[in-house]
């Protein structure tokens, strides 16, 4: 039925009242003589009152086998239609439509007729009797060039029809949790990716850089190339799509990053990582996971910008917690299908959401089809209930799977990112990097972060001793087997005078500095990210390189004159004791006076017969 004003209250009442007060007489006679009374093999007056049919179709949530045989009476097309709905909260009424092949609701253009000085054509909406059943809301047809529309309608069941419908008509597919033993990729060119050979060593050399202060970013707060460089060489480990050539070629280097820094706090692994302070390390990651809001939105939902950048977004957790029980809950070792990830949260209506409706919009992104993009305005769309699903749940899913692989904690399938089957972002052939996730599957790792495992055997090297010697009287370094960001840090500071010995030069060290300000950030710089204990000879150096300030300061009390060409005025100013106090002589016949002993200046030129 076309629902316009409906009433919350009767919206969420029990069957009995909802085919009583909600839906027409027609209707619930249509239900009780095509498919109650087949079933039922009751007997039934011929003329009965819609109470006594209400009743009937109520009864049957007694009987689970009688409701059953109930819903298969229905006409095919109606049960599907039926199945989607009960299984899910609302949909849009064109998909709706789409995914029934069946075109529920009619828009009918009659003759033009006249309304007041003007004719317009007659336009009727009118739904099929089929399905009756099914609420159609927001559907306000108008006249235009494209003539009306049904974009903005959705189509949904009273939940305690849903309820009803959910125990008669069989479960959707991916209503559960499919478990597969093997599997083997969807795609021409499909990669398997497990993180859990090289996970020691880059949590180790993430580490290193954070605690060294290796963190620089843009103007526009994004990583800067350099910083990104330097924990390519702490980080060894595969990226996800190394060959990209592009911005995806640092995807798993960026979410490990951005993940471990939490804006500008990192989460540091231990400084000498063992098997037994990394168990410890991941069993913190789940905590993290659910406060990473802000890092969602930042850098798994990229296309999604604030409307009021200045106000407080709200963040909620509570979505987060179900999002990573969605993963916990993966049974160990066994794929599961993105497919079924992302159909299982839409039918156990997982909550995902983690800020309201309204306050985000969807930025440099259009519609891959040539539909009209509606809730679209210049270069933004507005989220929506409509299009929430697939702008922001989805990748919500297939981004977590993707930081959780990188994080050693899934193995996942994927495909590169081919194209979403509705929206692009303008400037590239995807929507987001995640499209290509195909299936994903649970490993030791994660599974002991989950808390589903209590031991976990994962194999630690002992990281290569490097040694760094400052001579305790010079400005000299002797370093042995440096890492690379050792080494980065001693050239970008020092000078190397030899293989293994390094000198601190004055203008090295203070390149880039043009103030005091900027010669202390460089030496706390170089104190926080120098890899040994500086000696007491090297701290009153960089204790003397702050303090020395300016080479050349401007005296501004005082001002320069220049002395008229009189030899007595030179012989004067010379000779004089009251002068000679007052004034400092300047090379090439000049006096600097200070300004608050001009006016005794002048008084004693005056009384010498000089005018100023």
């Amino acid at each position: 039925m076309i629902a316009q004003n409906l009433s919350p209250t009767l919206f969420a009442a029990p069957v009995v009242d909802v085919l009583e007060k909600l839906y027409s007489v027609g209707c619930v006679a249509e239900l009780y003589r095509n498919c109650y009374l087949p079933v039922s093999k009751a007997s039934a007056p011929e003329k009965p009152k819609k109470s006594v049919m209400v009743a009937a179709l109520a009864g049957l949530e007694s009987n689970p086998d009688l409701l059953r045989a109930f819903c298969l009476r229905m006409p095919p097309v109606l049960q599907k239609a039926l199945l989607i709905l009960a299984w899910a909260e609302s949909r849009p009424l064109i998909d709706f439509e789409k995914e029934i092949a069946t075109e529920i609701v009619q828009i009918v253009t009659g003759p033009p007729r006249r309304v007041g000085d003007y004719r317009s054509p007659d336009v009727k909406v009118e739904q099929v009797e089929l399905f009756d059943l099914i609420l159609i809301e927001n559907l306000r047809p108008y006249w235009s060039y494209s003539g009306p529309s049904k974009t903005s309608a959705t189509v949904r069941l009273p939940p305690a029809m849903r309820k009803f419908f959910k125990r008669g008509l069989p479960a959707p597919a991916h209503a559960e949790i499919i478990a597969l033993e093997e599997w083997s990729g969807e795609g021409d060119s499909t990669n398997f990716y497990d993180a859990a050979r090289f996970l020691a060593e880059d949590l180790r050399g993430l580490g290193d850089g954070f605690r060294r202060g290796n963190v620089k970013r843009n103007k526009n707060g994004s990583l800067s190339k350099s910083c990104l460089n330097d924990f390519r060489k702490l980080v060894s480990g595969e990226e996800f799509f190394p060959e990209s050539g592009d911005d995806l070629s640092n995807l798993r280097l960026l979410l490990l990053v951005e993940f471990f820094n939490r804006n500008g706090n990192p989460l540091c692994p231990p400084e000498n990582l063992t098997a037994e302070s990394l168990a410890g390390f991941l069993r913190n990651i789940s905590a993290a996971l659910v406060e990473s809001e802000s890092f969602f939105a930042r850098e798994i939902l990229r296309h999604l910008r604030p409307d009021s950048p200045g106000a407080d977004p709200g963040f909620q957790k509570s979505p987060f917690c179900r999002l990573l029980a969605l993963f916990s809950g993966l049974p160990e070792g066994r794929w599961v299908t993105a497919e079924n990830l992302v159909a299982f949260r839409m039918y156990r209506e997982l909550d995902l959401r983690f800020f309201h409706v309204g306050q985000y919009s969807a930025r440099h992104i259009r519609k891959a089809s040539t539909e009209p993009q509606y809730h679209h305005h210049g270069d933004r769309t507005r989220i929506s209930t409509t299009n929430e699903p697939e702008l922001v749940i989805e990748p919500m899913i297939r981004g977590m799977a993707f930081l959780l692989a990188a994080l050693g904690m899934l193995e996942i399938c994927y495909n590169e990112p081919a194209g979403h089957s509705e929206w692009r972002l303008i400037e590239r052939h995807y929507f987001t990097p995640f499209d290509g996730l195909e299936a994903v599957r649970l490993t030791p790792i994660g599974a002991f972060a989950f808390g589903h495992r209590k031991d976990l055997a994962l194999a630690v090297r002992e990281k290569p001793k490097c040694e760094v010697h400052p001579h305790p009287d010079r400005l000299l370094v002797r370093a042995t087997l440096p890492d690379p960001l050792t080494q980065k840090v001693l050239r970008e500071f020092m000078e190397e005078i030899g293989p293994g010995l390094y000198r601190l030069d004055r203008t090295r060290f203070l390149r880039g500095c043009w103030n005091p300000d900027g010669i202390r950030a460089r030496v706390e710089d170089f104190k926080r990210r120098f890899p040994a204990a500086l000696p007491p000879f090297w701290e009153q150096y960089l204790e003397g390189l702050t303090r020395e300030g300016l080479a050349l300061r401007p005296e501004l009390h005082c001002t320069i004159y220049a002395l008229g060409d009189s030899p007595e005025l030179a012989r004067l100013f010379a000779t004089d004791p009251e002068l000679r106090n007052s004034c400092l002589r300047v090379e090439g016949r000049r006096v600097a006076i200070p300004n608050d002993e001009f006016p005794a200046v002048r008084k004693r030129l005056l009384k010498a017969g000089y005018f100023v």
